[in-house]
């Protein structure tokens, strides 16, 4: 299958490239971290994710939803090392490879199906700033799609100390709610797929990764 990937660079241009053999090389790690913590995480999560990508529905427990969370941040800190922004510094990188936990505490990953014709692979990558109050922010949104498997990571670093739970930003328009699922947001599994899907129409999963509109990290 082909994937189709695009990022957000620092010139604030979108580069798109297709790949005919989805194999991404990106030399930004030690030969014993792609060959051990690394592969063995990619081990825990290919249960959970596999049936996903093949559209079997099915229950995820929130364990399983922790697995997901924790294989789309070690993506996302790869895309980003390959971006050239480093919106992941490296004592980030260090604390998530010890325990496997999103080390950006505001940070959200969501769900959802793709029930389209093309199916294949997608990824689109970014980092924004925003400077206007109340709350300045730099942010990174990484969205993932694979077979029927539509993932999204938004992570958000204030700029200020803030006192909030939950950093949000501004988002496009869409039916973004009803054919997604926040993973981890309940101590209760989930049901997948959700009753609305993502086409190739009026609900487009190139849409989905743009909803927050990044604008350029400076």
């Amino acid at each position: 299958m082909k994937m189709h990937s695009a990022r957000l660079n620092k010139s604030g241009t979108v580069e798109k490239w297709v790949v005919n053999n989805p194999e991404i090389v990106t030399k930004c790690v030690c030969r014993d971290c792609n060959s051990g913590w690394m592969s063995e995480l990619e081990v825990i999560a290919r249960p959970v994710i596999l049936p996903l990508i093949e559209g079997t529905a099915k229950r995820i427990t929130l364990s399983q939803q922790i697995k997901i969370i924790a294989w789309i941040t070690k993506c996302a800190m790869i895309f980003d090392e390959m971006s050239g922004a480093h919106f992941f510094e490296h004592q980030e990188c260090v604390q998530f490879r010890k325990d496997l936990i999103t080390p950006v505490d505001h940070t959200e990953v969501w769900l959802g199906y793709y029930s389209g014709q093309h199916l294949g692979g997608y990824t689109h990558h970014g980092t924004g700033s925003n400077n206007a109050p109340p709350t300045p922010n730099k942010s990174y949104v990484q969205t993932m799609a694979f077979g029927r498997m539509v993932l999204q990571l938004i992570a958000i670093k204030p700029l200020i100390p803030v006192d909030v739970p939950v950093l949000r930003l501004k988002v496009r328009n869409g039916k973004w709610d009803h054919v997604t699922l926040r993973l981890a947001t309940y101590q209760i599994p989930i049901r997948w797929p959700p009753k609305h899907s993502f086409d190739d129409s009026s609900c487009t999963i190139q849409d989905f990764a743009d909803r927050f509109g990044l604008q350029r990290l400076e």
